[in-house]
């Protein structure tokens, strides 16, 4: 269940550092998608009736560990730097599939609730998800806005403003996804 957790910290959020048209990711998103894929592999070897979405889910993984990887070297080098909206959209691809995949583990939970007879409390936990995804959505349009057309104050506020209400919806879906998984691993 570890696995999921800090494989669920390296995907989601993202720190970087910046030199001229190289950055760094601090935390690879490549890795947090593959520990995702081994742990969603203990997940189903505990609850086999879950396999079904979570095999979809591990599939979707490993092809989004190569995409990730790919897009670090590309920050990391700087290739596709003069081309701004080229990399936002390829990271709004990346985010859109992994909330994806992250909704497919959602479900298999919901399943596995029922499996197990009591509540993982995962409303509270689907809520976070959704605001979640919204906000990574909305900045990723608000960068692509940047892109196309001039920097306005109210642009660069809303980004801002969206920035912070991400990371504080990923890091309390974070605390719920390890109440979560903590209940499974005391109840298994």
């Amino acid at each position: 269940m570890i696995k999921i957790f800090i494989g669920a910290i390296l995907a989601l959020l993202d720190f970087t550092v910046t030199n001229g048209s190289m950055r760094f990711g601090i935390l690879p998103d490549f890795i947090g998608c593959f520990l995702l894929y081994l742990g969603f592999k203990d997940i189903m070897a505990a609850y086999p009736k879950t396999c079904q979405r979570l095999a979809t889910a591990r599939t979707t993984l490993l092809v989004l560990t190569v995409y990730s990887a790919i897009l670090y070297v590309m920050a990391l080098t700087g290739i596709g730097a003069d081309i701004a909206w080229l990399e936002t959209a390829l990271s709004l691809i990346y985010y859109v599939v992994l909330f994806y995949v992250l909704y497919l583990f959602l479900q298999s939970l919901y399943e596995i609730e029922t499996d197990v007879s009591g509540d993982l409390k995962l409303e509270k936990f689907k809520r976070w998800w959704r605001y979640m995804s919204l906000f990574q959505v909305l900045i990723c349009v608000l960068i692509l806005v940047l892109c196309f057309r001039s920097a306005s104050v109210e642009i660069l506020f809303a980004y801002y403003v969206c920035a912070v209400m991400a990371l504080v919806c990923e890091v309390l879906y974070l605390v719920r996804l390890n109440g979560v998984l903590n209940t499974l691993q005391r109840r298994h």
